[in-house]
């Protein structure tokens, strides 16, 4: 609401965010710990079977895990099976809502990364085809290693030719 009023960057937004980090944290300790020890059983499974598994980051503020529980998570599972998946448009909407520089998901996790959604956003609405909103791609590509696996990720509603242009428009960045 705060967005679309044009006022997420007042001071009364910093207000409602500031609570909304606050209720987050406290809700959210029994909920980590309960991810916490799924993503032990996971982990131990993937290591018997030889895979890897990707943790995306989210779109909602409220969901697991954010920024700084994927560095929990990072650290606790070390040399694990456990690896960062990117969605760029998750990150574009946590930086115009909430002040996470979708720069630094990339930029603190690189040495994890092993995949990528690519797709733009619009403000908050995501998953439009590359080319027709906000995503820096150039940002994202510095990030990129060759085996990092690229998906293009747009909603089913995105227009054919819309589609196409954003394959031609990673592939001119060099992304696929």
């Amino acid at each position: 609401k705060l967005y679309d009023e044009g006022k997420i960057a007042s001071a009364g937004s910093r207000t409602v965010l500031h609570e909304m980090m606050l209720a987050r944290t406290a809700a959210g300790k029994k909920s980590f710990q309960s991810l916490l020890k799924s993503l032990d059983e996971i982990n131990m499974e993937a290591e018997r079977i030889g895979i890897n598994v990707g943790l995306e980051n989210r779109y909602y503020f409220t969901e697991l895990p954010n920024l700084e529980e994927f560095g929990i998570i990072f650290n606790l599972f070390k040399g694990g099976r456990l690896r960062y998946w990117h969605d760029a448009g998750h990150a574009n909407v946590q930086q115009t809502l909430f002040g996470v520089a979708h720069r630094l998901m990339l930029e603190t996790f690189s040495a994890h990364l092993a995949g990528v959604h690519l797709h733009d956003v619009q403000g908050y609405t995501d998953h439009m085809a590359p080319g027709i909103g906000e995503v820096d791609f150039d940002m994202i590509k510095r990030y990129l290693k060759p085996d990092t696996i690229r998906v293009m990720e747009p909603k089913s509603h995105q227009k054919p030719e819309a589609v196409k242009r954003g394959i031609e428009l990673l592939r001119e960045k060099g992304i696929f």
